[in-house]
């Protein structure tokens, strides 16, 4: 196995070599913010100490209930130095995409880039009509179904990182900002180590990454291809166990152990923020976020998040710092890494036997998410006939808190905008075991550090008065709400191996 390591790294550097040979881009014509030569120095001639670690999270195909929890179970409750929300970047498909998520994820930050329509791989045999109908057809979609800001939908990764010059002639023309399709491992001639690899760069001057090692005739770059303005943000190999790539990570890192997986996700990103600070890549798929994985991924953000400089953005904010960058002191004023402000939903807990009237197009999931209720369990036990996934416009459904008084006989409900208020008369109220004034049971689910439902019940399942975001190796049997709910976790990762794997 080492011998084989050796081997395929003198092969790619050797690769490497010759194609670097051939390229040449003079960082004294190709400057900020037009233009970017590929290098291992940092942008503006910052000394590494002095440069934010950038992590970059995202995630490939449909954005829809599955995706969203799995994704934000890892980045939700965190927040950057300046109290932004870690967000990710999501390269969206249309096939089995939700709009009102999209807009949500928008709302929450995050950033939505193409994959095209129908995940189709972008072979060289394909007719430039087919190409654009999968790479443009995924950004007219968006703007013109999903209400995506065409300003805002810049990036585009390819399905199964299947490029080639074709392809990227018809994603520079549509108008696309940045590529992230082009495996870049190491050592090479552009990427040394892990520590010093390569930053993104605008393909100016051509490309200089070698994209023969894939070995696959459908997958290539050159020199000679030129896309003015046009980023390419490489899908850098996380080193194996063994510390090389070659059995590294292009995407979905994994191990035997959710300790083994965050000691490798620790270890390669000391070594980045030791070295020369390159964005460090944590690009997953909806199949990775078993229970393991998951845990091992938000003990990992956890201890991203604790180090100094340490910054969570979208592949837009990165190009951003990367056109005017500023050092890491100065990083809270940085327009780059600047968000909207987070709407906390929070319901009235004093409100009782509250009903919901459903709008048009809504599941479960965004009903919850409306009204801030933690857990779409508690929405399930309350409305135990209703079709979580599609649930028809018009259904009353029954909102937390909910008690016995809330099922006695003798209601009457009016409609209130969205809200259904029932009214109860004294005779109904009166036969209640506990006082009126009572407060409501408190919820066995802790939700307070954390927003995403999964996060809360799963990996957090027992009060605390600091609760922790990564779980105990045993914890005790939950009771109630939380054993639905981590039920309803191991069904999600069940469900999870079915998604799409790019």
């Amino acid at each position: 196995m080492r011998s084989h390591a050796v081997l395929l790294a003198a092969l790619l550097l050797a690769g490497a070599s010759a194609a670097a040979a051939a390229y040449s881009c003079d960082p004294a014509t190709c400057k900020a913010p037009a233009c970017m030569c590929p290098s291992t120095k940092t942008p503006g001639g910052l000394a590494p100490a002095d440069t934010p670690q950038f992590v970059l999270i995202t995630h490939d195909d449909s954005v829809n209930a599955l995706q969203n929890r799995l994704v934000r179970t890892m980045t939700d409750g965190f927040k950057n130095p300046n109290g932004c929300n870690v967000p990710a970047t999501w390269f969206a498909l249309k096939d089995k995409t939700n709009c009102t998520l999209v807009q949500q994820l928008l709302k929450d930050n995050h950033e939505i880039a193409g994959h095209t329509m129908n995940h189709v791989p972008l072979y060289k045999n394909l007719t430039v009509e087919q190409v654009k109908e999968e790479v443009e057809g995924i950004k007219t979609w968006m703007v013109e179904e999903c209400g995506v800001p065409e300003a805002e939908f810049k990036g585009f990764r390819a399905p199964y990182l299947i490029h080639n010059e074709q392809y990227r002639k018809v994603m520079a023309a549509a108008n696309y900002t940045y590529d992230s399709s082009i495996i870049e491992p190491f050592p090479t001639a552009t990427s040394p180590s892990f520590a010093e690899r390569t930053w993104p760069f605008t393909m100016d001057a051509g490309i200089p990454l070698d994209c023969a090692w894939a070995g696959s005739a459908d997958v290539s770059c050159s020199e000679t291809e030129r896309y003015p303005g046009v980023w390419e943000v490489p899908l850098w190999i996380l080193p194996d166990e063994a510390g090389t790539s070659a059995a590294g990570f292009s995407m979905d890192p994994t191990a035997a152990t959710p300790d083994a997986l965050f000691g490798l996700l620790k270890k390669s990103f000391d070594a980045a923020y030791d070295g020369n600070r390159a964005p460090f890549p944590l690009f997953v798929h909806a199949p990775w976020f078993t229970f393991d994985n998951t845990k091992a991924a938000i003990q990992f953000v956890e201890y991203a998040n604790s180090k100094p400089d340490v910054w969570f953005v979208t592949m837009s904010q990165l190009m951003d710092w990367m056109k005017n960058p500023v050092p890491a002191s100065q990083m809270n004023s940085s327009q780059a890494v600047t968000c909207k402000t987070l709407v906390e939903l929070t319901p009235p807990t004093d409100e009782y036997c509250r009903q919901y009237k459903v709008g048009p197009v809504e599941d479960i999931w965004t009903v919850g998410g409306k009204f801030g209720i933690a857990t779409d369990t508690d929405l399930e036990e309350l409305n135990p006939k209703v079709n979580k996934w599609n649930i028809p416009e018009g259904t009353i459904m029954n909102m937390p808190p909910w008690d016995a008084r809330c099922d006695k006989p003798g209601a009457t409900f009016f409609p209130d905008t969205e809200w259904y208020k029932p009214v109860y008369t004294e005779r109904a109220l009166s036969p209640v075991s506990a006082p009126a004034s009572a407060p409501a049971p408190a919820p066995e689910v802790d939700v307070a550090p954390t927003p995403s439902p999964a996060a809360a019940a799963v990996l957090s399942p027992s009060p605390a008065p600091t609760p922790a975001r990564v779980p105990t190796p045993a914890p005790a049997p939950a009771s109630g709400a939380a054993a639905a709910a981590s039920a309803a976790f191991a069904a999600l990762a069940g469900l999870a191996s079915l998604a799409l794997l790019l």
